[in-house]
């Protein structure tokens, strides 16, 4: 696994934790059920090719979360939860932007899951984050 800094706006006040232990993750993460703000995980030197941040915007009990994954030296792509059954529901606010509901979820441990599988793996399923 890369080496990973962790940023948040909650606790952190801007700064960077380099090298942050799974236990400080999860705690920012768990934050997010009382705060609203957002959470980064991001590879110090991201390769050519592959995931390189992992961010999670939270706002009332609503989380975003993207995954910027390099395809190759010229090109990126965000990846996002995508739920087909929320087709034609209200936009989510989440920190002052409107978001689609198809990319937002309320389930707090999926965030936490998802975090957990890029801390571990440095990358997470396009089977959760797709394109």
């Amino acid at each position: 696994m890369s080496y990973l800094s962790l940023s948040s706006s909650i606790d952190l006040y801007g700064r960077t934790v380099p090298g942050p232990e799974w236990e400080q993750i999860v705690n920012c993460l768990n934050k997010l059920k009382s705060e609203n703000g957002s959470i980064r995980i991001s590879v110090v030197e991201p390769p050519d090719v592959g995931p390189e941040t992992l961010s999670v915007r939270g706002d009332s009990g609503h989380y975003l979360i993207t995954m910027l994954d390099n395809i190759n030296e010229d090109e990126e792509e965000v990846r996002s939860l995508f739920f087909k059954g929320k087709k034609g529901l209200p936009q989510v606010d989440i920190l002052g932007d409107y978001w689609d509901p198809q990319m937002v979820t309320d389930d707090l441990d999926l965030v936490i899951r998802i975090f957990k599988e890029f801390y571990e793996t440095g990358n997470v399923s396009q089977d959760i984050l797709s394109a």
